[in-house]
């Protein structure tokens, strides 16, 4: 048997070449042959009444990214139609929606969010021929199981969509904050870098020779033996994991990394790991480094050897104008961050998230493994920004600097205390606030 289905409008080039059987879909056990175009037009074949019937799928206005393409028809059991589209937010995403068809069959109501119209039949075929009855229950089972599969994942899609919602909402709703007071903690008597560790000791680092690392404890100074760094040009404190901090040091072409960690009134420092700086790139402000390779980014920790280690990918391909961007890893996900007219999240795919924001622009990105927040500081606009890794939010906060003091920097955030050091003219302290 041949059927030979012809249609004025929609069959016209409906997919490029090579590309048709994926939009159509035929199972022995229904009585339908379904076409998906490009544009979200659903042509059906009837292949009981010899009709073709043409509807038309809307995304629900809800949705806030633009519908590139309908991609694909995944599954249609007991009514119940499931499709793929492909949509743009800052980068492709796939989501896939449901839609229950009614007994008469040529319009849609769908669940909850879908939306869909019908056309009357355009034209008429010649019959076909049946299929297996054992097959034809063993797909209704297979699709059965997948429709519910994705009725579940529509379903928590729209109550994670629901909770967003609530949650901007509450944040626009609320009063304006109050700047964060900070009362001075310690005074400084040199130029330090203050390094506050997860357990909430601190660290004191003079970067510049005669190099220094120390701790107060019970009011006696702790000094670590730095003697790993003689001959070394420079060295930089490159970030804290738990009750470990990290450093790195470059001499020629080799780029050294070191460990430090207090431990029983204590401080071991102790080199982990170098590499050539011709074969990889360091993270700013944070213990890792990475490799490039073919618009792919591979990062290691400091105590990882790229060579025997197969280190953390992430695909940055879609990612236009990626050197404009400065990377940071957090649990398994790389923010890529820039200044941008606008705040602006965008997921570039699951590993992958780009953050924009106006505070970004000569902006300072504080980024621990411990906490679900990323804090951005804008000295010069006195503000700290707070990026929640959880529900990628933004909130913005003012704080009262000390005068004449025109160096901010963040030292630490443990328990809901921020701690930053302020520098200028008047001297050099820590000082410490609540946060909100």
């Amino acid at each position: 048997n041949v059927v030979i289905v012809e249609h004025h409008k929609y069959l016209s080039n409906a997919r490029s070449a090579g590309a048709h059987k994926r939009a159509f879909y035929s199972d022995d056990s229904l009585p339908y042959i379904l076409l998906l175009t490009l544009e979200g037009k659903l042509l059906a074949v009837d292949t009981d009444t010899l009709a073709v019937t043409l509807v038309e799928l809307k995304i629900p206005s809800a949705m806030p990214f633009k519908v590139l393409t309908w991609s694909d028809i995944v599954g249609f059991h007991n009514g119940q139609l499931s499709v793929e589209v492909r949509m743009l937010n800052k980068g492709t995403q796939y989501f896939i929606f449901t839609a229950q068809l009614p007994s008469n069959f040529p319009s849609f109501q769908s669940a909850p969010s879908v939306a869909v119209k019908s056309e009357e039949p355009r034209t008429k075929t010649t019959e076909t021929s049946g299929g297996d009855v054992d097959r034809m229950r063993l797909m209704e089972e297979q699709i059965a199981k997948l429709t519910s599969q994705l009725s579940n994942v529509d379903a928590k899609w729209q109550q994670k969509m629901s909770e967003m919602e609530k949650k901007l909402t509450k944040k626009s709703g609320d009063a304006p904050a109050q700047p964060l007071t900070f009362t001075k903690t310690e005074d400084l008597t040199d130029y330090l870098v203050c390094i506050q560790l997860f357990n909430g000791s601190m660290l004191y680092f003079k970067n510049f020779k005669p190099r220094e690392l120390f701790a107060m404890i019970d009011g006696k100074r702790i000094d670590a033996d730095l003697s790993l760094l003689n001959g070394e040009e420079d060295c930089s404190f490159k970030g804290v994991v738990g009750n470990q901090s990290f450093f790195s040091a470059v001499r020629g072409k080799t780029v050294k990394f070191f460990i430090a960690t207090l431990s029983h009134n204590e401080i071991n420092f102790t080199k982990v790991n170098e590499e050539k700086t011709s074969d990889i790139s360091l993270l700013p402000s944070q213990p890792f480094y990475c490799l490039e390779k073919s618009r792919q980014w591979v990062v290691y920790r400091f105590d990882e050897m790229h060579a025997e280690s197969a280190g953390e990918t992430f695909d940055v391909s879609e990612v236009d104008y990626l050197s404009k961007y400065d990377g940071y890893f957090h649990r398994g996900t790389l923010y890529l961050f820039r200044e941008g007219s606008t705040g602006e999240i965008s997921v570039v795919n699951e590993k992958v998230v780009r953050v924009e924001h106006p505070l970004l622009d000569d902006g300072s990105i504080y980024v621990r493994q411990h906490s679900d927040d990323i804090y951005i500081l804008n000295g010069e606009q006195k503000t700290l920004l707070t990026f929640n890794t959880i529900d990628r939010t933004f909130e913005q906060i003012a704080y009262e600097s000390p005068s004449h003091c025109d160096a901010h920097s963040i030292v630490g955030v443990l328990d809901g205390i921020l701690t930053m050091k302020f520098e200028g003219s008047s001297g050099r302290h820590l000082a410490t606030a609540q946060l909100h």
